[in-house]
């Protein structure tokens, strides 16, 4: 994979103040899937994971892959509600992903 694309993932993580592990529950693929494609330890990444990153920032895919500019400053964050899972098992944090993907699919 493209090491530019691997890196804008990253700046877009660092701006948006969160971790990959977070970054893995809201977008809904494994974490350790996503950490395999941000450490470059697979081949290409998959169109379907692009398109949800590039949704998750708030970007296009022109600019996750750099046809276009991508200006940290300008880009306006989704405003994505932070739940508070401490205390919560494992179990019921993935019930509340599964509940979320639920509303998500319902617009």
């Amino acid at each position: 994979m493209d090491s530019e694309v691997l890196e804008r993932i990253n700046e877009l993580i660092t701006a948006k103040k969160i971790n990959i592990r977070k970054l893995a529950l809201d977008i809904d693929i494994p974490y350790t899937t996503l950490r395999s494609i941000l450490l470059g330890d697979t081949g290409d990444m998959k169109l379907s994971v692009a398109k949800k990153i590039a949704k998750y920032f708030n970007i296009t895919l022109d600019q996750l892959v750099g046809i276009d500019d991508m200006d940290l400053t300008k880009i306006k964050f989704a405003d994505i509600p932070v739940v508070d899972t401490d205390g919560l098992t494992l179990s019921h944090v993935k019930e509340l992903q599964q509940i979320a993907n639920y509303m998500k699919n319902q617009k």
